[in-house]
């Protein structure tokens, strides 16, 4: 029986440049707009002016009003209300492997990367994840209601 040699530990990972994955992630319901100069301010004294009185004002897709709360709370709450699941085409770019782990990366053409284990084959496979996550989302907010 006859092994063959591998040329480089790339060719252990699952998915090779090319080939497409699928993921999970979380997109904003509508692209905001770049921030321009002037605006930059807003960021530093509290990223709720950016919604309140600046040009991200008609994102906002509440009626009630704006949560009041520590700039760091208010931008992963808003974040989340603002943005929802979905799953996506994960086109392999490129094929890291980490030092420190052992564990591959994968890199899409947007630049934007993802662990191994974090990637699915098949749409139906990330689809099952985003209703668990759903699921847990939607848990957590029933088992942290607060009734009065």
């Amino acid at each position: 029986m006859e092994h063959k040699r591998i040329s480089s530990v790339l060719e252990l990972s699952r998915y090779n440049v090319g080939e497409t994955a699928y993921w999970v992630t979380l997109r904003y319901k509508q692209p905001l707009p770049e921030l321009k100069e002037d605006d930059e301010w807003m960021c530093q004294i509290h990223p709720k002016t950016l919604y309140e009185h600046g040009p991200f004002k008609k994102y906002w897709p509440y009626r009630n009003k704006l949560p009041k709360l520590h700039h760091l709370d208010f931008s992963g709450l808003v974040g989340i209300l603002t943005s929802e699941f979905v799953v996506e085409a994960f086109e392999i770019a490129d094929v890291i492997r980490s030092n420190q782990t052992g564990e591959f990366y994968y890199v899409n053409y947007d630049e934007e990367w993802m662990p191994e284990g974090y990637l699915f084959d098949t749409a139906p496979a990330a689809r099952r994840e985003l209703t668990r996550l759903v699921k847990m989302v939607r848990k957590w907010a029933e088992d942290h209601a607060v009734s009065s």
